[in-house]
């Protein structure tokens, strides 16, 4: 599978938080769409490589059980906070719409310094 994108970035030791939307066509098999890819603790002490592979992702797709819908909508927030929010600043926030195209999302590990927590909010009608 080739490469799609490569960024080098030089930066201090310490912990880190990453985040990409990668299109699903270049990803994760699917015809169009998103796959939010997300490391949410990254250990800097020396050299190191995080690979975000939207090839990874896991389609989401909520469903009303014995209802027929359409979505019209989804959004993918997340939020990170650290250890000492005084000291470290208060974390950050990132809010991400689809509106009705495929979405994917990476599976995190638990974060060990501080909280990371990543909710989805879906808009679904009913047929008229």
């Amino acid at each position: 599978m080739p490469l799609i994108g490569e960024d080098i970035v030089r930066v201090p030791p310490g912990a880190y938080h990453l985040s990409t939307v990668v299109g699903l066509d270049q990803a994760g098999g699917f015809k169009h769409g998103f796959a939010v890819a997300i490391e949410p603790e990254v250990a800097v002490t020396g050299d190191t490589t995080v690979t975000l592979d939207g090839r990874r992702a896991v389609r989401v797709e909520p469903s009303i059980q014995g209802r027929q819908t359409t979505r019209q909508d989804a959004v993918v927030e997340y939020a990170r906070t650290f250890a000492n929010p005084s000291s470290d600043g208060p974390g950050l926030i990132a809010h991400f719409g689809f509106g009705s195209l495929p979405l994917a999302i990476t599976p995190t590990r638990q974060v060990t310094i501080g909280r990371f927590t990543a909710p989805t909010k879906w808009l679904r009608f009913l047929p008229t």
